[in-house]
């Protein structure tokens, strides 16, 4: 701003008039340099200050410009990608079909083994063309390893192709704040990972404290506000805006009861229960505040009056997490709340185990009658549900009652937080006394998982067994499968309740079986289980039945059971098949059709003690249910040899020397697994042992002369027995001595379980092999059904290229569009250029013509200024006079 020079209304002085004409001269002189400045550069503000509100804008425009120059520079980098892969695509889809024509002019009788081969080393070396257009680089960049640029896409280990990138898009900016994807991974183009084995199991996580509500609802969340509470009377309003775990929202909840009352809120398994004190009355009421719905998300809406009654929780289905703990996804606890007079003495009583099994126990307190504590018990009875802790009503504290339940095992016991300084010292009475010393479960659901087993896993022509025994969280659970070595890649589902796992190997089969245990099972990620539809085995080709009888299975005691497959649907309905045949129900001689324990397939199981003959399995003319059910191999009309069944047997080792012996059953069988062996000694006298077997009870009891009776006494007695040896056989040990005599005399100390019985057990293969859907694996399986003249395998070999040019053609496409979009993109920011840069300049250029016309202007009025300035001190001695 230029000075303010003064106008005085009296006579002008001359040092006045001086500053006066010498500011006009300043201003004059600093317009014209300001405007000779703007024709010299072109800019209307060189400085912010000159126009703080047009430089603020240049300035934001400026920064828009320098974005959108970057997204070109982004744009054409990506436009050199999606062209390379297009070229990679357009060259692999015409190999393809090089390769289908190739393929259909050997398919019949008519070609010879030589022309099969050829065209079996045309495929090999197609496929490592195709290898070499999937490692493909640009700025040292892989095409096709999706996000992991760097990595190797594509590998040919043995006889299959491993894809070693991941199916991650690589995203980059087309304009401010609109991302667009850059490449298509080795997947999306060659199918480099199998259809995912989908977990069937629900992972139902159990709530804590620790839960987000943002992973509340299947990872929806919750739309936070404030919720009031009331209980008729009065009304308090709480504000849950700022809770970001479920245990915020307890904490505020119980902190925001209505004046003079109190809520207690408890986390369940599955949601929240409210308890609102019952001294006070009134009606418990939970509400949403305008238009919010907090209290309707976190499942605790009750706007019609019903006492002081618990508000009962929905479910709120948090979604699994990479920290979930592994024993809070598949089932709860029990639990019960025992909260009798007095303080200091609140419990929380829990099952030991998950399910429902304990859900509705009933708790009772009885008085021991001793009157000093410290003898406190516990029994449980699991006919009644009941458990009935033994206490010295008034003496016993809550700590000792606690401890007596967790010494008993079955259940759990902790005191109960909710109780303001509860420290366990408070005495409790029995439940005869004090009505509210009782309880009663409830919240059990699920199974126990079954991590000790682990899983097998087929992949690449290798089995692996993954060890889950250390694992405690989800993200232990992927890293076992992710670090397993064998080609694996496992995740958590979109919808988080369970885990999918994929294979990236091409060319071989994949399989997720048992260990032993029920760990597959329990994940829901067994690839072979009742639910297996029939249509979907032997990759799709089905179980081929024919009218009437389709298989015929005979028992060791010479049974034939025919079975008629035409109504199956599933492998389950196969098994209730046979399970369920009018000759197959007595439970001793009976067939057993189950999954296989360990790996896949159908197994029988004929625990047949008193069978001669073998289990087996026979095909049916026209029909090819047995193979296809993998019960007998390929084009062979019967089972191969079912195992061995073996004895259950225990070794009684004696004191001393030459005393120990083996009981062993006479049959094979699992019968007699877990009969205890036990001596007594009732006096009878040496030469008058006895032995007896129950087999109710499952028990064989010596009686004997303790120090006396010798070890070939009873072997003896055992083999001599009329119903004994019917069942047992003795002998003695022959390690004991080097040899064993059997002079060595028996006590009452040794006892022992007999155990190592089996069935005998026919285990068919797995026919339910998953597969990578690609090219490479199309390739690998037409060549193999190429070599072998296989013609059924030939023609789906041919089907699964052709599943694979559509594959390709398809990313060709999506690579053609995204290249269009890109087109657009450019032409749109060219546009946007030219436009923001006409808008900075209205801000900050100058206009040419107005300049050189207030140039002249202010020159002129330089001028004048002069003159005047001139005229005005001029020295003349006619001025003085």
């Amino acid at each position: 701003m230029g000075a303010i020079v003064p106008i005085p209304t009296t006579r002008v002085s001359d040092i006045l008039a001086r500053q006066r004409l010498q500011t006009q001269l300043q201003s004059d002189q600093l317009d014209l340099l300001r405007l000779q400045d703007q024709l010299s550069t072109g800019k209307r503000i060189t400085v912010a200050s000159q126009d703080a509100p047009a430089a603020l804008r240049a300035m934001s425009i400026q920064r828009l410009l320098e974005r959108k120059d970057q997204v070109r520079k982004n744009i054409t980098a990506n436009e050199l990608y999606l062209k390379t892969t297009d070229t990679a695509l357009s060259n692999s889809a015409n190999l393809l079909a090089e390769i289908r024509a190739s393929a259909l002019a050997v398919v019949g009788s008519s070609s010879s083994d030589t022309q099969r081969l050829a065209v079996g080393l045309e495929i090999d070396n197609a496929i490592q063309e195709l290898i070499d257009s999937g490692n493909q680089q640009v700025n040292g960049r892989y095409l096709f390893a999706g996000s992991q640029t760097a990595q190797l896409p594509f590998e040919r280990v043995n006889d299959s192709v491993r894809y070693n990138g991941n199916a991650t898009n690589l995203e980059s900016y087309g304009d401010v704040n609109l991302l667009f994807e850059t490449n298509l991974t080795g997947d999306q183009a060659f199918g480099g990972m199998t259809s995912q084995v989908v977990g069937a199991a629900d992972f139902n996580r159990a709530l804590s404290r620790d839960t987000k509500l943002s992973d509340l609802h299947g990872g929806v969340g919750v739309r936070l506000g404030s919720i009031s509470i009331s209980d008729g009377a009065n009304t308090s309003l709480v504000d849950l805006s700022r809770a970001s775990t479920i245990g915020d929202v307890v904490d505020k909840l119980e902190a925001g009861a209505p004046l003079a009352r109190a809520i207690r809120v408890d986390i369940t398994a599955t949601g929240l229960n409210l308890q609102i004190d019952s001294a006070g009355g009134g009606n418990l009421l939970v509400q949403d505040i305008g238009d919010g719905s907090t209290a309707k998300d976190l499942g605790i809406l009750r706007t019609i009056p019903a006492g002081v009654a618990p508000v009962i929780g929905g479910d709120l289905d948090p979604r699994v997490t990479l920290t979930t703990r592994l024993d809070d996804i598949l089932g709860s606890r029990a639990r019960a709340f025992i909260a009798p007079g007095g303080a200091n003495n609140n419990l929380v009583v829990t099952a030991a185990n998950r399910g429902a099994q304990f859900n509705n126990a009933n708790i009772t307190l009885v008085d021991g009658g001793l009157g000093v504590a410290g003898n406190e018990s516990v029994a449980y009875n699991s006919g009644t549900n009941t458990l009935t802790v033994t206490i010295e009503s008034g003496v016993s504290t809550a700590n000792q009652i606690i401890s007596a339940i967790n010494a008993d095992g079955t259940f759990n016991a902790t005191l109960d937080a909710h109780e303001l300084e509860n420290d366990g010292s408070g005495y409790v009475q029995a439940t005869v006394f004090d009505p509210l010393a009782a309880g009663s479960t409830a919240g059990g659901s699920g199974i126990e998982l079954d991590l000790a087993a682990g899983l097998s896993v087929t992949n690449g022509g290798s089995t692996t067994v993954i060890d889950l025994s250390g694992a405690e969280t989800i993200e232990d659970l992927l890293n076992a499968f992710n670090g397993a070595g064998s080609g694996l890649a496992a995740e958590i589902n979109s919808s988080g309740n369970g885990i999918n796992v994929l294979s990236k190997i091409s060319g071989q089969n994949f399989q997720i079986g048992e260990n032993g245990g029920q760990t597959a099972t329990h994940l829901g990620i067994r690839s072979f289980t009742a639910a297996t539809q029939l249509n979907s085995l032997n990759h799709g080709r089905g179980v081929q039945t024919t009218a009437g009888t389709d298989m015929v299975i005979e028992r060791r005691d010479g049974t034939r059971l025919e079975l008629d497959l035409d109504g199956a649907q599933s492998v389950g309905d196969v098994l209730d098949l046979i399970n369920n045949h009018p000759n197959n129900l007595n439970p001793t001689t009976r067939v057993v059709a189950r999954l296989a324990q360990t790996g896949n397939g159908i197994e029988l199981v004929n625990d047949d003690p008193t069978g001669a003959g073998e289990l087996r399995v026979l095909r049916v003319p026209q029909s090819q249910a047995a193979e296809d059910l993998g019960l007998i191999p390929v084009a062979a009309n019967g089972s191969a040899p079912a195992n061995s069944p073996a004895v259950a047997s225990a070794t009684l080792n004696a004191i001393g020397a030459n005393n120990d012996i083996v009981i062993s059953g006479i049959d094979p069988g699992t019968q007699l697994n877990g009969v205890a062996i036990s001596f007594v000694d009732t006096g009878l006298g040496v030469g008058n042992e006895t032995v007896t077997y129950n087999a109710v009870a499952g028990t064989l009891v010596f009686d004997i002369t303790s120090g006396a009776t010798t070890a070939n006494a009873l072997v003896n007695l055992v083999n001599s027995d009329a119903t004994t040896s019917l069942v047992f056989s003795g002998a003695l040990a022959p390690a004991d001595g080097a040899p064993n005599n059997g002079n060595g005399v028996y006590t009452l100390a040794p006892t022992a379980n007999l155990s190592g019985g089996t069935a005998q057990t026919l285990t068919g293969r797995d026919v339910n092999p998953q597969e990578v859907s690609g090219v490479f694996n199309a390739l690998l399986r037409l060549r193999a059904a190429l070599n072998n003249n296989d013609s059924a395998g030939i023609q789906r070999g041919i089907e699964l290229l052709d599943d694979s040019a559509f594959k390709i053609n398809f990313a060709r496409a999506d690579s053609g569009a995204r290249q269009q979009a890109l087109d657009m993109l450019k032409q749109r920011l060219e546009s946007e250029d030219t436009e923001l840069k006409q808008a900075r300049s209205n801000d900050i250029d100058a206009d040419f013509t107005t300049v050189v016309s207030e140039l002249a202007a202010r020159q002129a009025a330089l001028q004048a200024a002069l003159q005047t300035t001139a005229q005005t001190f001029k020295l003349s001695l006619l001025d003085y006079l």
